[in-house]
């Protein structure tokens, strides 16, 4: 059928895996080919626990200023905020400018995308630093770390325990599916 189609094969086994293929995802975001990942939108609860608020997130690279939170003009909401923080604190990676001085990250693509919101989301409210990722920054040096559960298949999540003014808190990302079976009550 290939060769009716005049195509040019180099390798016969690549055509017969093709002529066994049913599905072919095709990559439009540049995740793949890039590997870089970003946050699109985001949601957090509103006022009443029926209530989702839905922010678009623009810019498409690990430049922090490439791109905004659409906040429609309000100020930021606890809900955000606590987001924010979740996301720069249940996070091993991190974004660092080369010597080229392009962004790129350390650590897991999709980390460093969330890296990034937290610095879309509060980056203006920092004072001013060398560093590329001050939001990210500051919000490691309020808490301490006290324990960190990586993320596992079973759990579907990761978790980090930290500690401020003598109060620990549980911080937990993962997959919505997962979170939202454990979870009692919205805050």
């Amino acid at each position: 059928k290939m060769a009716k189609r005049n195509a040019i094969v180099r390798k016969l086994p690549a055509v017969e895996t093709l002529g066994c293929t049913s599905v072919i995802c095709s990559d439009k975001t540049g995740t793949l080919t890039t590997n870089q990942m970003s946050v699109r939108q985001m949601v957090t609860c509103g006022s009443s626990d029926a209530d989702l608020v839905l922010n678009a997130v623009t810019g498409s690279t690990y430049d922090p200023k490439d791109g905004n939170v659409d906040l429609g003009g309000k100020a930021l909401t606890p809900a955000q905020r606590k987001l924010a923080q979740i996301c720069s604190l249940c996070n091993e990676s991190t974004i660092e400018l080369n010597e080229k001085g392009k962004f790129r990250h350390v650590g897991a693509p999709t980390e460093s995308a969330l890296t990034v919101l937290v610095e879309k989301l509060l980056g203006g409210e920092q004072k001013a630093s060398d560093s590329v990722v001050p939001a990210n920054d500051e919000f490691a040096s309020s808490v301490d770390k006290v324990a960190t559960l990586e993320f596992t298949r079973d759990r579907k999540s990761m978790s980090v325990i930290t500690r401020a003014s003598g109060a620990n808190e549980l911080l937990v990302k993962g997959a919505p599916e997962s979170l939202l079976e454990r979870c009692t009550h919205v805050m």
